[in-house]
């Protein structure tokens, strides 16, 4: 039995060195996985900010909605990731870019309108190089349209001037009883006409839809549309096909995006006042890893080491998500780092008071994990719930905020049920058992039994 729990504490302390070491050094150049390689909002990293206005009067809340999915897409396309775009007031538009230097690249970036092209590719003569390898379906359906105006095979059928509307719905019910959700293409009277004489030339054969060059969808044609109206179906969720649509419409756009204000901001935090921060931070983390120590003993030595496990698998997390961290998000960690403590102090307690109730080691050990188990669910997952709504409704800063304490409320209950109670049990099982070292008083335990 002692060789087996020896050998538990040596993987969990193997463990705790590997992800240590990735989450402080991180793996190749660009030291992937380690805190480096976590993207820095516009607060800790400095970048740009830029203000856009409708070029009409009134713009609607669809055209609205289609502009900012348009900037965004144009974000991605530039590799602006880490970039946040919301809306103010009616008719604007608001960005923020971290890393970037020139607002007026920016500018020229994300500024012009969108491009919408449907593209229809003759399948039957296109040429796909066969040493040509694809990672992704998307790559695989960029490549063909690239492939297909280059060989001459494919062309431009309609474009965001022939779209009148697009839209999203849901339905009918399929065979299995779930409704689909689909997008509905309407269009106006010369795009009726070439939509029909395009679904007659590459029936059978997919019309890509690309935005600025870049594919969103790829639908295949089942039919002749002579209608001036299409259904798009495929593998969407409601928020998807809301996506697409608002896509197609942002193609055919009928305003400009006018750049009302734009500049450079430096970082509000400083790079010297986030190392310091960073420094305050680590000090203060292992003064809770020591008190721990001190006061818990046994039990604060497992909870340090959890600490240690919940701290490197927050980072790594982080920068595998590449979430961008914000002050805001700086605060989750904060805050889920004290529940993450606060969980360990609430099992700890109910372990004593299973000892003062005259139960031995192992046994106060399970009955205080099972009895603290409700406790930290409850407040744990009803925090959570409040870090979905926060980033389902919430943008920008107060996203980040929820994006950070999410992950720790998740990574700090794994670590204190799971993590604490093997480190703890494997512990005791190598002779670290005496009650006095899990925080027990013989005289508080005399007095309370004089009590009864």
């Amino acid at each position: 039995m002692k060789a087996k729990n020896a050998l538990i504490l040596i993987i969990l302390l193997v463990v705790i060195g590997l992800t240590t070491a990735l989450a402080l050094i991180g793996i190749g150049g660009d030291k992937k996985f380690g805190y480096e390689s976590i993207p820095l909002g516009l607060d800790l990293n400095g970048g740009v900010q830029i203000t856009y206005e409708a070029g009409i009067d009134n713009p609607s809340d669809e055209e609205m909605a289609a502009a900012v999915s348009v900037i965004r897409k144009r974000l991605d396309i530039n590799n602006y990731t880490e970039a946040e775009v919301y809306r103010e007031g009616g008719d604007r538009i608001y960005v923020e870019i971290p890393g970037v230097d020139d607002p007026n690249k920016a500018v020229d970036d994300i500024g012009k309108t969108a491009q919408l092209e449907f593209i229809g590719i003759n399948l039957a003569e296109l040429s796909i190089p066969e040493d040509q390898e694809f990672n992704t379906y998307e790559e695989f359906n960029q490549a063909q349209v690239d492939l297909a105006l280059e060989q001459g095979v494919g062309e431009v059928a309609l474009t965001g001037a022939d779209v009148k509307k697009a839209s999203s719905a849901y339905g009918p019910v399929d065979s299995s009883g779930i409704a689909k959700h689909h997008v509905i293409l309407e269009l106006n009277t010369d795009g009726k006409q070439k939509f029909a004489d395009a679904t007659e030339k590459y029936i059978g054969m997919p019309i890509a839809i690309t935005l600025d060059g870049q594919v969103v969808s790829m639908p295949t044609v089942n039919g002749v549309i002579t209608n001036g109206e299409a259904i798009i179906s495929g593998s969407f969720n409601q928020e998807s096909a809301s996506e697409l649509a608002n896509l197609i419409n942002a193609g055919a756009l009928p305003f400009d995006l006018i750049p009302i204000q734009s500049q450079g901001v430096g970082a509000k935090l400083g790079a010297n006042s986030l190392d310091t921060s960073i420094r305050a931070g680590a000090i203060g983390l292992i003064l809770v890893l020591l008190f721990m120590l001190a006061y818990y003993r046994v039990p604060g030595l497992a909870a340090d080491l959890a600490l240690v496990i919940y701290g490197s698998l927050v980072i790594i997390i982080l920068a595998a998500f590449e979430v961008t961290l914000t002050l805001p998000g700086v605060a989750g960690i904060i805050l889920s780092i004290g529940m993450a403590v606060d969980a360990n102090v609430v099992i700890f307690s109910r372990i004593k008071e299973e000892l003062y109730a005259s139960k031995g080691i192992r046994a106060s050990i399970d009955a205080g994990f099972k009895k603290a188990m409700s406790a930290i669910l409850d407040g744990n997952i009803t925090t959570l719930i409040a870090a979905v709504v926060l980033w389902f409704f919430g943008s920008g800063p107060v996203k980040g905020f929820a994006q950070t304490l999410g992950v720790g409320i998740i990574v700090s209950m794994f670590t204190a049920l799971v993590v604490t109670r093997i480190m703890l049990k494997a512990l005791v099982e190598l002779g670290l058992d005496k009650k006095a070292w899990f925080g027990f008083s013989k005289k508080k335990y005399e007095l309370l039994q004089g009590a009864k």
